[in-house]
């Protein structure tokens, strides 16, 4: 390649001393190796010394998400997002964090580096409950970069859906006298949100479609299981009161 256009010499023969100054950098055409060689004009010696490497410093473009789900995802389903940056000199690193804090694990993406020098990375990993809403950020930086912040981007939140977990109160065992009057309480908490619930009293069979059950306690609530009457205080055991969380 002819660097004539782009260097000069500086020659100190005096000294032995033979510098190369470039005039204008200029990416594809500055960058890559350079050696200086000397040829002793008697013995026809040639003698090179190491390369050096001439790298350009570009910053790399704002990244962007070029590939993400656009609607909703069943928990445990597989999830995919490609993120993409151009013009990067050298190349940028390319790292994801979850929700822009937890910086996702190596073995959950891929980077891979395009003959144009665009830079592409894809995140794949299986979708959990808490994921839903949750968002990815993807952070690009190189040299060029050094001293300040990366460039990033930030994914539209996850829409995940999965099935209601419910939790009952006031307690697992609750402390009650016979004919006491109690409250019995139901919460999910899913994707879509549950629209009813149900209560049922296993022994009995007896059914109560709201999320707060309100019953008086009656011996006759416990006899199918113990074969005698309890006597009081007993512990109203949440095993024998089942309840679910209803979707339409």
């Amino acid at each position: 390649m002819d660097i004539s256009s782009i260097s000069r010499g500086i020659p100190d023969a005096a000294n032995g001393q033979y510098d190369l100054k470039i005039k204008k950098v200029a990416k594809g055409v500055t960058e890559g190796n350079f050696q200086c060689s000397v040829l002793n004009l008697e013995s026809d010696d040639q003698h090179s010394a190491d390369a050096q490497q001439v790298i350009i410093l570009v910053e790399p473009s704002a990244p962007e998400i070029v590939e993400s789900p656009q609607q909703p995802i069943r928990e445990g389903d597989g999830v995919q997002m490609k993120c993409r940056s151009e013009g990067g000199s050298p190349p940028p690193s390319i790292i994801w964090l979850f929700d822009n804090t937890t910086q996702a694990g190596q073995d959950l993406y891929s980077v891979s580096v395009k003959e144009d020098g665009t830079v592409e990375s894809r995140i794949q990993w299986r979708a959990r409950a808490e994921d839903n809403g949750a968002f990815m950020t993807c952070v690009v930086s190189n040299k060029a970069l050094e001293g300040r912040a990366p460039k990033t981007v930030q994914s539209s939140r996850l829409n995940v859906l999965y099935k209601p977990t419910v939790t009952v109160g006031p307690a697992s065992e609750y402390i009650v006298e016979e004919d006491q009057a109690i409250e019995l309480t139901c919460q999910g908490q899913g994707n879509p949100q549950p629209t009813g619930y149900e209560w049922k009293h296993i022994p009995s069979g007896e059914r109560y479609l709201d999320s707060k059950w309100p019953i008086r306690v009656e011996q006759k609530m416990f006899a199918d299981q113990s074969r005698r009457l309890l006597a009081k205080p007993s512990k109203l055991k949440m095993a024998l009161l089942g309840a679910s969380a209803l979707l339409d």
